[in-house]
């Protein structure tokens, strides 16, 4: 009876690991560009290419980012390496697309199909 309160206390704490909060601006933006490069965001990437963060704003739930997608390019070339804004929750560290517009959650980033 005691080995299996033991198991799952393991399973129960092992579960809680896995969506842990956030505990800086630093430990989010990581764990953004890592979901970042799961999931191919940007429509430029390449294997020199490197994703980074900028802090757009903070409150209670939320870190939120823009997210840039820097590569090397010719000297003439005119454009953004935005590649969006994105929200990271502090308590269990779920990313979100960030609607800029009316500053708003959009869409879970986990349940984004990945590019091919």
């Amino acid at each position: 009876m005691h080995r299996g309160k033991s198991a799952i206390l393991v399973l129960m704490m092992s579960t809680c690991t896995v969506n842990a909060a956030v505990k800086s601006e630093t430990e989010a933006c990581t764990m953004l560009t890592d979901a970042a490069k799961k999931k191919h965001l940007s429509a430029m990437e390449d294997p020199e290419g490197k994703y980074y963060c900028w802090l757009y704003s903070t409150s209670k739930k939320y870190f939120v980012f823009q997210l840039h997608y820097h590569f090397d390019v010719p000297r003439d070339w005119v454009g953004s390496d935005l590649v969006g804004y994105y929200a990271v929750r502090k308590n269990d560290a779920a990313i979100f697309e960030w609607n800029l517009g009316d500053d708003s959650l959009g869409k879970n980033l986990n349940k984004f199909k990945v590019r091919q």
